[in-house]
């Protein structure tokens, strides 16, 4: 068997999951038979980088033409610094999706999330949840959004409506 050619696999074909996000399975049925569930979708989850800041998030749309992506936060981790973060050492705190809004940010920020860095913050979640209540937690999120504004993101023009003439 050792001088047989082995067939060649096909070319895996290029994947860009950000801009094929949902699929749309017909609806299901659950145990009882009475009430359809709503369909499960797979979502690519994106990593933002930035500072002593990791932010995961689940991608819900890309806009080609701007170049922007819609996601939706799920848990953003606070290192001791950016050194810290880089050697993925144990995040100082995990701040959860409870605390965030959906986010509107360039595509180009954001890179495909390793499954292991996801799980381990999820791993970690327990025991670096901080004690505070909702309305700080957002204030953190918004801080990293400012951060993230101030440092990362050029000056973004917002259009309003054309004017009339």
């Amino acid at each position: 068997m050792d001088g047989l050619p082995l067939p060649a696999l096909p070319a895996a074909p290029l994947i860009n999951p950000a801009i094929e996000i949902e699929s749309e399975p017909g609806p299901t049925v659950d145990d009882s038979g009475n009430s359809p569930t709503p369909p499960l979708t797979a979502r690519p989850v994106l990593c933002l980088e930035h500072d002593r800041w990791q932010l995961l998030a689940e991608a819900i749309d890309q806009n080609l033409e701007r170049q922007t992506t819609w996601v939706r936060p799920i848990v953003l981790a606070e290192y001791a610094d950016q050194l810290a973060r880089e050697a993925s050492d144990r995040p100082q705190t995990i701040y959860s999706e409870e605390y965030a809004v959906d986010l509107v940010l360039p595509s180009a920020l954001f890179r495909a999330a390793f499954d292991l860095e996801l799980l381990n913050l999820l791993a970690l979640k327990p025991h670096c949840l901080p004690n505070i209540e909702p309305a700080a937690g957002r204030m953190v999120f918004q801080k990293f959004v400012r951060l993230l504004f101030a440092r990362k993101l050029p000056p973004m023009r917002i259009s309003g409506p054309p004017e009339v003439r």
